[in-house]
């Protein structure tokens, strides 16, 4: 894939991904994540990628004050941000 492709899609992707977190309810946001876990799970049988989410999960059920935090996290970050994030998870920095 194309350089410029991929940093298309992948800033598209974060825009998306952003709206969707910060226009949708905790339990909502819990409630999907706990359907991917599942699936992610299912398919992969990875242990850390099942307390990860499961993490995740507990966030969006508990305090609002975490939540909050989440909330601005995303709001205040940037496509360039998020694109060095996963390239230092995938170790391609």
């Amino acid at each position: 894939m194309p350089e410029f492709l991929r940093t298309l899609i992948a800033r598209a992707g974060f825009r998306l991904f952003r709206w969707w977190i910060l226009h949708r309810s905790d339990q909502g946001i819990a409630r999907w994540v706990r359907i991917v876990r599942r699936l992610a799970y299912a398919f992969t049988g990875d242990e850390i990628i099942l307390t990860a989410m499961s993490d995740i999960v507990e966030i969006f059920e508990g305090e609002a004050r975490d939540t909050a935090l989440v909330r601005r996290m995303f709001r205040e970050s940037t496509p360039e941000y998020a694109e060095a994030v996963l390239r230092s998870l995938m170790r391609k920095d």
